[in-house]
């Protein structure tokens, strides 16, 4: 629009310009974009800072679980007669606080009710001794050799003869187990020209010298029998000596959860046999792990690290509404009483799972059915992978811990 200042007559003319509608436009287009990047550099810098905020927190959580187990494991003892795997185990003890306010190194009854052995409380009635690792030790010292973990199983049965049970230059002695032996160990005390000889009830082709010189090895005898089934051996035995001298020893391991059972056959009564439970487990699962130690002073402590899933009313939750769990630790400490303690280490654990290997790098898998039994030292490490969630920000972490 034109306008005269002056009016008529006059040749000034002014002219009052706006902003066109694309050009307006454009502005806006890019203002949105500056607006825009401002936010995503502010987003950006936000983000990076909760994921350093929170990658840092939960390196250093993740780090003080590597340290106190390493630290806390150091101490086990390496006496441990058993080892127990399974999946998931550390979820089914349920009875886990008592269990750590009783000696895992001794007779534990809340223990061992919890790995299924359904007649572990009527031992005394059934004249069955808990004893520990040491016992096992010393039968074999006495016996002229030293334990190398020749047993499997819980259960040990030992039978003695003596030469005052014989009357002439030879006997048989005949006995049944109520199931076969995972290992079986002979010894002979007799002089040269004297002869024990074990023949298989299951097939009397099967037989074994027991040398008088070293020890005989009688596994093989029981070879191919059906768990269920009962099993024994026949023992021979030629001597020229009159002296009374112990003629031979057999011990047997059971890998079984019910108590074995000897029904005598000839020439055998029940004060040549004695059973024992031996005590002192780990447990190795993939949710956790229990052991315990002794210290200086001879004073028990119990360990637990374990996984767990808390209630809805204490549990996180990530976006998809997925509780996470928790990584803890328990231990309970021998002193005028049992002490217990349960604290959580990590509390947004998505995924963790505790993977065992041999002194040969060889997985030990736990299994998923039931509790199994294993040798006290074959476990030398573990795999530990651990998998973090907080704010929808994720974090996986590997360790390796030798035992």
């Amino acid at each position: 629009m034109k306008i005269s200042r002056f009016g008529p007559g006059f040749g000034v003319i002014f002219t009052r310009a706006a902003f066109t509608l694309s050009e307006v436009m454009i502005a806006m287009v890019l203002l949105s974009i500056v607006t825009q990047a401002v936010y995503s550099f502010y987003s950006i810098g936000v983000k990076t800072y909760t994921r350093s905020r929170l990658s840092a927190d939960t390196v250093g959580s993740v780090r003080y679980l590597k340290k106190i187990i390493e630290e806390k494991i150091s101490f086990k003892s390496n006496n441990n007669f058993n080892i127990f795997m399974k999946k998931n185990g550390m979820s089914t003890l349920n009875d886990l606080k008592n269990i750590m306010r009783v000696n895992v190194e001794g007779p534990n009854p809340p223990l061992y009710a919890a790995l299924g052995f359904s007649d572990y409380t009527a031992h005394a009635a059934k004249n069955i001794h808990e004893r520990t690792s040491e016992t096992v030790i010393k039968k074999m010292s006495g016996l002229g050799r030293i334990y190398n973990s020749e047993f499997i199983g819980n259960y040990i049965v030992e039978i003695n003869k003596d030469a005052a049970s014989i009357s002439g230059p030879s006997a048989q002695f005949d006995f049944l187990f109520s199931q076969p032996p995972a290992a079986a160990l002979g010894f002979g005390f007799l002089d040269p020209g004297d002869s024990v000889k074990a023949v298989s009830s299951i097939n009397s082709s099967l037989s074994a010298e027991i040398n008088r010189a070293d020890m005989s090895v009688l596994t093989f005898l029981f070879s191919g029998a059906p768990p269920a089934s009962a099993a024994g051996i026949n023992v021979s035995v030629q001597k020229q000596d009159a002296s009374f001298k112990r003629l031979f020893s057999i011990l047997a391991s059971f890998d079984s959860k019910n108590a074995p059972s000897i029904t005598p056959v000839a020439n055998i009564d029940a004060a040549d046999y004695k059973f024992y439970f031996i005590t002192g487990s780990n447990l190795f699962c993939d949710d956790g792990m229990l052991f315990y130690e002794q210290d200086i002073n001879d004073r028990f402590i119990n360990h637990a690290f374990y996984v767990k899933t808390p209630g809805n009313d204490e549990a996180e939750f990530d976006s998809d509404g997925n509780a996470l769990k928790e990584i803890r630790y328990a231990f309970a400490r021998e002193s005028e009483g049992w002490n217990f303690i349960d604290d959580t280490i990590i509390s947004n654990v998505e995924s963790i799972t505790f993977t065992y290997f041999d002194k040969d790098a060889n997985e030990v898998v736990c299994d998923k059915n039931f509790w199994q039994w294993h040798k006290g030292d074959q476990i030398y490490s573990v795999n530990i992978d651990v998998t973090t969630k907080k704010e929808d920000v994720k974090e996986n972490f590997k360790m390796v811990i030798e035992l």
